[in-house]
């Protein structure tokens, strides 16, 4: 006969564990910035790139300059710019 002795101390201190690591990590993936960039694009010209880059301009937001891009290198191309979010 086998004899099985329990510890519920064990089990709690797991649990406890489990607790301070999730929370350890959740710290150091909120101490970090929210920084995400995105594109605006299909704009002709540079001229209405350049004249589209202002509105988006805020005290969170930089638009970054204008560049020319394809997406396919034979077929035509459009102008764009990314926008850098600071928070």
């Amino acid at each position: 006969m086998m004899m099985v002795i329990r510890r519920p101390g064990l089990r709690r201190a797991g649990v406890v564990g489990l607790a301070v690591a999730t929370a350890a990590i959740g710290a150091v993936t909120l101490a970090g910035p929210a920084h995400a960039d995105y594109f605006v694009g299909m704009f002709p010209t540079k001229a209405a790139c350049e004249r589209e880059r202002p509105k988006y301009k805020s005290s969170w937001t930089t638009p970054r300059p204008c560049y020319f891009y394809t997406a396919n290198p034979p077929a035509r191309g459009s102008w764009g710019f990314s926008v850098d979010e600071r928070y």
